[in-house]
C-alpha cells in the first residue's frame, strides 16, 4: 500500500511534528500523542502489523477524536497488514495518545507513529506595483 497526501507544504520537510515510533503486541495499539504547531494540519497515523488477521481497525484520540482508516493486507498468506489513518485538526494543540483498535485479533506484533502534515500556505503573495 502507498499513501499519497496532496496539497501539503511542498518545500523542505512537510512533516511539522514526528512522534515517537512505538512497537507492541497489545490491543489496542497505543501510540504517544503529539502537539501540532499549525491550525489545519493533518494528523497521519501509519501502523503495520505482522499478521493479516483483521478486516479493519478503528483509530481514535482525544482531538481529533475520529479518523478515516485505509486498511490493507498482504495478498500472500498471512504475512502482514498496514493501515494509514488520518484526520484534520482545526487548531494547533495536543492530539492526546492515539489508539488503534484491531477488529478481530492482535497481530503478532505492530509498529506505528503519529505525524502531523503541514497544510499548504494559502496566504496571497505580495505583489509590488510601481
Amino acid at each position: 500500500m502507498c499513501a499519497v497526501y496532496r496539497g501539503a507544504e511542498t518545500s523542505g520537510d512537510p512533516w511539522e511534528v514526528k512522534g515517537t515510533f512505538t512497537t507492541g503486541t497489545t490491543d489496542p495499539a497505543s501510540l504517544p500523542g503529539i502537539t501540532t504547531l499549525t491550525a489545519e494540519s493533518l494528523i497521519v497515523v501509519p501502523l503495520g502489523g505482522e499478521d493479516n488477521n483483521n478486516t479493519t481497525v478503528t483509530t481514535t484520540s482525544t482531538d481529533p477524536i475520529a479518523y478515516t482508516e485505509h486498511y490493507d493486507e498482504s495478498p500472500q498468506g498471512a504475512d502482514g497488514m498496514i493501515v494509514f489513518s488520518e484526520a484534520p485538526r482545526t487548531t494547533a494543540g495536543s492530539t492526546g495518545d492515539v489508539s488503534v483498535n484491531f477488529d478481530v485479533a492482535v497481530p503478532v506484533g505492530w509498529g506505528g507513529i503519529v505525524l502531523a502534515l503541514i497544510p499548504p500556505t494559502t496566504a496571497p503573495r505580495a505583489i509590488l506595483i510601481d
